[in-house]
């Protein structure tokens, strides 16, 4: 893909996100993503997991009023874009916050493939509440450094 396409393909997606739109955000990826969150220590593999996970991201999200907003973005290999962005939400004392992540994104066919999601300590631990560590037992997800190589 070229830049241009990766850089729309996850303008879909994120559209989808910002919306809370949990059924579009899953029209964007491929039928086995792979993601990984290494500051929560996740690696998720498979469309029911996926899904599970956004479901979760996405219920945080709505809750505090998320809104992201690019900072840099660069295509690094034929099919990898990474994009750095500032993300705005509302914190437990009503107070609005800013906090980063950088997301290395695979794509396959026009489509997400994954992402490794990277968050500044701040927006992991909101995201750690939010996702919760029951995350864990869904089918699909393991700790990181836990899988054979």
């Amino acid at each position: 893909m070229t830049f241009e396409e990766m850089e729309q393909a996850f303008f879909d997606h994120e559209s989808f996100e910002l919306a809370y739109d949990l059924e579009g955000t899953m029209t964007t990826l491929v039928d086995v993503p792979k993601y990984e969150l290494p500051a929560l220590g996740w690696r998720i593999e498979g469309k029911e997991a996926a899904t599970e996970l956004y479901r979760r991201m996405l219920v945080v999200a709505e809750r505090t009023a998320q809104w992201a907003e690019k900072r840099f973005g660069h295509g690094v290999a034929p099919n990898h874009l990474i994009r750095e962005a500032h993300v705005w939400y509302n914190t437990d004392d009503g107070e609005r916050a800013r906090g980063n992540y950088c997301v290395v994104i695979a794509f396959e066919d026009g489509k997400i493939a994954g992402e490794r999601l990277y968050f500044d300590v701040a927006y992991a631990a909101l995201m750690r509440a939010g996702i919760g560590e029951d995350f864990g037992d869904f089918p699909g997800v393991t700790k990181l450094g836990t899988e054979e190589i």
